[in-house]
């Protein structure tokens, strides 16, 4: 189907040394603006944290704000004025138009001159969205820095309700001299690490409390050693080097074919940057010509020794974009407690032709060992002798155990088997994990064993995670009436005296009660129930299923 879409254009460009040379002091410059701009919003936010303080919580009123004169919930305080404000005022005084204005002097983005004799280039464009940028990179470290501070402040509070407890006194008194005991030890030695030093530190003082004081001893150092890393004081961060620059595309076009850029100069200045690809690129010429979009970014890499830039053009086209679902193989992976079964309908685009293949695995090894292992204990159980208790206790989670390492096995042999049949897979699942504890409770999961088939629908998704294959699951509630596949007609229930009812059997129902195969009154058509519900989810519309 042919649509317009978005689509980016990377050009590589093959320049010269002059060229280069130029580029390089763009970026040199790019970065020294963006660290300024860095440093401006920083001095405005330190400003602003000196003027107000912020109210604790359930200290707010709400009234009339002095900044912006709206009925609002005022939290922060003004330190000379004592007046309330709120929190858009506030954040207001180190926003970013606040700080381009007054460094500046100009609402606009474009900048026209050089940044207080920090930084300057004559292609004004080149710091069009820096100070958006640089506000962008503020923010994510600002939330990082009070994250810090909200965690450090959690941290004393416990600790110091941790000294004004009777029991608790001496855990904290015993964790503070296994830290000073660590830090000596690390002073006299420069050789030991960290780690050993609170080994030795701890030794002769764990030996004065019991066992479960030694554990509230060692959480209480974990704590102190949290707390001091976060009271070292942050580093505010700046930029060692720029990897991109957003140019306004007024300086960047194409024309007879050919890319006119300009880098330091101005528009009637502009240079002729050869290209790589002009082959490729052939398609898309008429379009660049035609359509130029407002901004586009220059790009670079480094590949050890090499360095290459790029030009991300951007453009709006009209192509012929099949779906997803047009080109995948579907394979559809059903799961009961003795057997999965792996389904696949090909699709005739990958040229495969069309028709179905089928894989089995059956669960009767595990089955076993599960078994065995129940019997197992349960025996050891009726002794009720010491020596028995003791190899209950040795046996330990053998179960569980054994169930994931298989489950493990089982998920990476299905992956394995779909990757070597399709190159351009896709699996599909009844996902039952939440309709199973809903529908039926914990009683009837535990007795049927249906954990294991959930952990290894978790297990099929992460490894397929890991081979790029997508994923889509299919709702448990959407599917769970049981149909045949050939004439999609339902199969309803029967009631005590034989006779057909209006409700139709639930397909988790049939499986958990260990029916094999399913035969329509309709059509008198009898298949096996995993793969009749293969077919079932493998020809409904793809777009309905929902997408891991």
């Amino acid at each position: 189907m042919e649509q317009e879409t978005k689509r980016t254009v990377q050009i590589k460009l093959r320049q010269t040394p002059e060229q280069v040379e130029e580029i390089e002091k763009l970026f040199l410059a790019f970065k020294i603006g963006l660290n300024f701009c860095l440093e401006e919003i920083e001095k405005a936010y330190q400003k602003t944290a000196g003027e107000y303080i912020r109210v604790k919580d359930g200290e707010e009123i709400k009234g009339a704000c002095p900044g912006c004169q709206k009925e609002k919930t005022l939290a922060y305080r003004h330190r000379s004025s004592n007046k309330m404000y709120c929190s858009s005022c506030v954040m207001r005084n180190f926003s970013e138009y606040t700080v381009r204005t007054s460094t500046i002097g100009t609402t606009s983005r474009k900048v026209d001159h050089d940044l207080k004799n920090a930084v300057h280039l004559e292609n004004q464009t080149h710091f069009h969205m820096m100070f958006s940028q640089a506000y962008a990179n503020w923010k994510s470290f600002d939330a990082w820095r009070k994250k810090r501070e909200y965690e450090r402040d959690n941290l004393k509070k416990e600790l110091s309700d941790l000294e004004k407890g009777k029991e608790t006194e001496k855990v904290v008194a015993a964790a503070k001299l296994v830290w000073k005991n660590a830090a000596l030890i690390c002073l006299n030695n420069k050789k030991i690490t960290r780690r050993n030093a609170m080994a030795f530190a701890s030794k002769d003082v764990y030996s004065m409390f019991p066992d479960v004081l030694q554990r509230d001893i060692r959480r209480t150092v974990n704590k102190i050693r949290r707390l001091n890393s976060l009271s070292r004081p942050v580093r505010f961060p700046r930029y060692d080097a720029v990897q991109a620059i957003q140019i306004h595309n007024n300086f960047v076009n194409f024309k007879d074919g050919k890319l006119h850029m300009s880098l330091f100069y101005k528009k009637k200045n502009q240079q002729v940057m050869d290209f790589y690809s002009n082959k490729y690129l052939n398609q898309f010429l008429s379009a660049m010509e035609e359509d130029n979009e407002v901004y586009t970014n220059l790009i670079k890499r480094i590949d050890g020794k090499k360095i290459s830039y790029y030009l991300m053009y951007p453009l709006t086209v009209k192509m012929d974009i099949p779906t997803i679902f047009d080109l995948v193989d579907v394979f559809t992976v059903c799961f009961s407690p003795d057997r999965v079964l792996v389904h696949c309908r090909y699709n005739e685009v990958n040229g495969n032709g069309s028709g179905d293949t089928l894989k089995w695995w059956k669960l009767g090894w595990l089955i076993d060992k599960k078994t065995h292992g129940y019997e197992k204990r349960r025996e050891l159980q009726e002794h009720n002798t010491r020596n028995s208790l003791r190899r209950i206790k040795k046996m330990g989670n053998a179960e569980q155990r054994i169930t994931r390492t298989f489950n493990h096995q089982l998920s990476h042999n299905i992956v394995e088997y779909i990757t070597e049949k399709s190159d351009n897979p896709l699996i599909v699942m009844w996902d039952i994990s939440t309709g199973i504890t809903a529908d039926y409770g914990r009683k009837l999961n535990l007795a049927k064993k249906v954990w294991p088939v959930v952990q290894q629908q978790e297990f099929i998704k992460h490894k397929a995670f890991l081979r790029c294959v997508p994923v889509k699951m299919f709702s448990y509630k959407d599917e769970n009436n049981l149909r045949c596949s050939f004439c999609k007609k339902p199969i309803l229930k029967k009631d005590e005296l034989g006779k057909t009812t209006k409700d139709p059997i639930k397909t988790i129902t049939a499986i958990l009660r260990g029916a094999k195969n399913l035969k329509c009154e309709k059509c008198g058509h009898e298949i096996n129930l995993l793969l009749n519900q293969a077919r079932n989810l493998s020809l409904l519309p793809l777009s309905e299923k929902k997408k891991e």
